[in-house]
């Protein structure tokens, strides 16, 4: 899956808006480089273009951390971007009232347990997986 492949394929853009996300940097760099007739839709979530995904041939360019969690639930297929994308933290925050709060402190724990400890590349192109055959 190189960069001229990448290129030819229609894509599902993750849009930030005017939020000041890190994700607005790689969407305009994404934007950049995609010809603007292969962009197939912009949406506001990784979720729902996850869902969109599902039983198209479109390119969905997400955080690998992302992309591990959503390619099982969706039968999708992760392979590494080929475009240089910035790298950023994935942090957790919450309101100091609920520091203490047990149901609060589980879900913390379960996601730092899930994701806080594995090395993920920073970017990953997520394809149907049907799509292997033809890439």
């Amino acid at each position: 899956f190189d960069l001229e492949l990448f290129l030819q394929q229609t894509h599902i853009i993750i849009t930030s808006g005017k939020s000041g996300h890190i994700q607005g940097r790689a969407e305009s760099m994404l934007l950049d480089e995609i010809p603007p007739l292969k962009v197939a839709i912009k949406v506001p979530s990784f979720l729902l273009a996850a869902m969109l995904l599902r039983n198209t041939d479109h390119v969905l360019t997400i955080p690998a951390v992302a992309a591990t969690a959503l390619v099982q639930e969706f039968g999708l297929q992760c392979l590494p971007c080929p475009l240089p994308l910035p790298e950023f933290p994935v942090l957790q925050y919450w309101h100091e009232r609920f520091s203490h709060d047990p149901a609060g402190q589980w879900l913390r724990a379960l996601i730092y347990k899930v994701f806080g400890q594995q090395s993920f590349p920073p970017f990953s192109s997520v394809a149907e997986l049907c799509k292997e055959n033809s890439l």
